[in-house]
């Protein structure tokens, strides 16, 4: 319980920075654009390194989060 307490303070804590959100692109430069942005939140924030793709896939939308669904359905469980 007290994890799930940690990253719900941190969630919030991205939510405030406006941390922005990831709904998809073919572009390559799009999403390494949007990756080294949220490199800059998680470095503001302290964040560890164990809880950033957790942090990352909280910022997936639409078709970023089908995507990271059908992935974590064919791998199992990225960390």
């Amino acid at each position: 319980m007290q994890e799930e307490a940690i990253y719900d303070k941190v969630a919030q804590r991205l939510k405030a920075l406006r941390a922005i959100e990831f709904v998809g692109t073919t572009e390559l430069k799009e999403a390494e654009k949007w990756l080294r942005t949220l490199e800059k939140y998680f470095l503001v924030m302290q964040c560890l390194k164990v809880r950033k793709v957790d942090l990352a896939v909280f910022l997936l939308q639409e078709e970023a989060e089908d995507w990271w669904t059908l992935e974590e359905n064919r791998r199992g469980r990225i960390n």
